[in-house]
């Protein structure tokens, strides 16, 4: 099956959300849109494009990628063919989001347990 097999999916379109929530709940596990309720535009497109895939031949992440981006558009001067470059970063959208983090008793974030240590690894505490 082609979609087992796709690690990336980033569909470039306006208003595209719906069909990269498709391709997510498919199994791709990494899918790149724009939000449903966004017309991005050319230019602000390709700039982020060119990051995304910049970063990810450099070996970063694709949440890391994601990341350099949309803060590469933000920080993009405001020209006559983009005036808002953040409003514009903030349409694309990366699924599946991640997971939520987890809030103690008193509403404030929690860290994940630690693993399980191996019991042949030396350890000293002071």
């Amino acid at each position: 099956n082609l979609v087992r097999g796709t690690r990336l999916v980033f569909v470039s379109a306006c208003h595209s959300q719906p069909a990269a929530e498709v391709f997510a709940a498919c199994g791709v596990p990494h899918v790149v849109g724009v939000r449903a309720d966004a017309k991005v535009l050319d230019d602000a497109a390709a700039l982020f494009a060119r990051h995304l895939y910049l970063a990810l031949v450099q070996g970063n992440s694709v949440r890391a990628a994601f990341e350099m981006g949309t803060a590469a558009l933000a920080g993009t001067a405001p020209s006559a063919r983009m005036l808002h470059p953040a409003a514009e970063a903030a349409k694309f959208i990366l699924l599946p989001a991640p997971p939520p983090a987890r809030a103690s008793a008193g509403g404030r974030l929690s860290m994940p347990p630690p693993p399980p240590r191996d019991p042949h690894e030396a350890v000293l505490e002071i």
